[in-house]
């Protein structure tokens, strides 16, 4: 996990820098080819991965029979997506994407050793190795575009820093990690994988849908700039708590797979660890909505303005999104991809369909508006169904979660009313930004200690625990 967040730091202060030497058109023609690719990429891995992770015993016949599928698939893709870089340009009235389109697609062959070795490091629960390769990887493909960036390289500084990124990541766990991929192929071994995979990948897929519809709504409707100010907000709401997620996910499912058949070991293990994500992106999130113009312009700069209140409402959906995120992990953990499958075609098409209207009706904030409505009536059935495959309902989480939700509002409230007031609105965006933080991470510690929250004990007593043995380990 600390190298996991030492790639979400790494990744934000360049993103910074990137967001200052490039235009948010640049940032949206990247997004128009990568939201294509991103769903390519879904059709290509078919779930086969979770599959491996679920199993309890994983064969080297199982690993080379994904490994030549994925190489077979990449390679098909690859070639579809060079074939079709024209059509691509026409369907986003921009040119400019058929070459960005042909370059990108190499990524669909770099990907499949990549995903084969990461697997690898997955099943033999690896995750310090896996986490500081991809740190390093990161910081050689992130200063090969910045070298761009800065000699005027445009949009080809971001498709450099990404392919660099992956070549870094392969050619790292090469060195480091056996091969253990044979020529061996099993057609029944891998019906066998993608009966899970299946629903697990169609589910992902709606999920995908859902999340990016309303950006491939954008970018055909209104052009790569909205694209780029939109996704840039969107990526800054989320990175609170999918980075956390994310860095939880594969042992988190590891361990409530084990834990399957034990339904109350698996109330206390999922609400332990929802109690410790939300205490610490729920403030993050929200407080980002409280001071999204000190922080876009004061970080970004003018030219990113207009995504300033397009952040300011979209951290109400990260909110949401978060609890909603972590439960979906009980569907592939308890057993029920097909359930997940059927909650996600009805959050996928209602999602489309208000993202349409509310861009036709209102422009980029009337879909922001819309995804703010929806998902405010799709928290109870989002968290209640999976909720009850461990035996939970959504008040249980919610009467878990309530201190934490009321202590994060209240220092929303602080930061917006002090945020009015000459002492702060006269001043530079960075030292608005500076001062309100600190403002925020104060007020939101003492309404958690006012507010008694079990998760301040659990946490005085984690870090006494650990405290103690790394004295021990010291002096000893």
């Amino acid at each position: 996990m600390l190298f996991r967040a030492s790639e979400e730091i790494f990744g934000f202060a360049a993103g910074i820098a990137f967001a200052r030497l490039l235009a948010p058109s640049d940032f949206g023609m990247v997004a128009m080819v990568s939201l294509l690719m991103g769903f390519a990429h879904l059709l290509r891995e078919f779930g086969l991965r979770t599959s491996l992770v679920q199993r309890a015993k994983v064969l080297e016949a199982d690993l080379s029979t994904i490994f030549w599928y994925w190489l077979f698939a990449g390679t098909l893709l690859m070639i579809l997506f060079m074939l079709a870089s024209g059509l691509i340009a026409d369907l986003f009235h921009q040119a400019r994407l058929a070459p960005l389109a042909i370059v990108m697609s190499v990524g669909f062959i770099v990907s499949v050793p990549l995903a084969t070795y990461q697997t690898i490091l997955t099943l033999e629960m690896r995750f310090l190795k896996l986490g500081s390769l991809q740190l390093a990887a990161r910081v050689v493909g992130t200063t090969v575009g910045l070298a761009m960036a800065v000699n005027h390289g445009g949009v080809w500084a971001l498709v450099v820093a990404a392919m660099c990124t992956e070549l870094a990541n392969l050619a790292f766990l090469a060195l480091s990690t056996r091969w253990p991929v044979g020529k061996g192929f099993s057609f029944g071994r891998l019906r066998s994988l993608m009966w899970f995979g299946g629903h697990y990948t169609l589910t992902h897929v709606l999920t995908y849908v859902s999340q990016s519809g309303d950006k491939f709504l954008i970018g055909r409707m209104l052009g790569e700039t909205p694209l780029g100010l939109y996704r840039r907000a969107w990526m800054m709401m989320t990175m609170p708590w999918q980075s956390l997620t994310l860095s939880l996910w594969s042992a988190l499912y590891r361990a409530l797979s084990v834990m399957k058949d034990e339904e109350g070991r698996s109330q206390l293990a999922y609400l332990r660890i929802c109690r410790w994500v939300q205490f610490v992106t729920l403030p993050l999130t929200l407080g980002m909505g409280a001071v999204a113009e000190p922080f876009t312009i004061g970080l970004y700069g003018e030219q990113w303005a207009g995504m300033v209140p397009v952040l300011r409402y979209l951290c109400v959906v990260g909110a949401i999104r978060c609890p909603i995120s972590l439960a979906q992990l009980l569907y592939t953990s308890q057993g029920r991809p097909d359930l997940g499958l059927r909650m996600s075609v009805i959050d996928g098409a209602m999602t489309l369909v208000l993202s349409y209207l509310g861009l036709r009706l209102g422009g980029v904030m009337g879909l922001v508006y819309a995804n703010v409505a929806w998902n405010c009536i799709w928290l109870v059935p989002a968290l209640g169904v999976p909720l009850s495959l461990i035996g939970l309902r959504f008040m249980h989480q919610l009467r878990d979660s309530a201190g934490i939700l009321a202590a994060a509002v209240l220092m929303v409230l602080v930061v917006l009313l002090v945020s009015e007031s000459t002492l702060i609105s006269n001043r530079h965006c960075l030292s608005q930004l500076f001062m309100l933080s600190a403002l925020g991470g104060v007020a939101y510690l003492m309404f958690a200690a006012c507010l008694r929250l079990s998760v301040l004990q659990e946490l005085r007593a984690e870090l006494s625990v650990r405290g103690w043995k790394i004295f021990n380990r010291i002096f000893r």
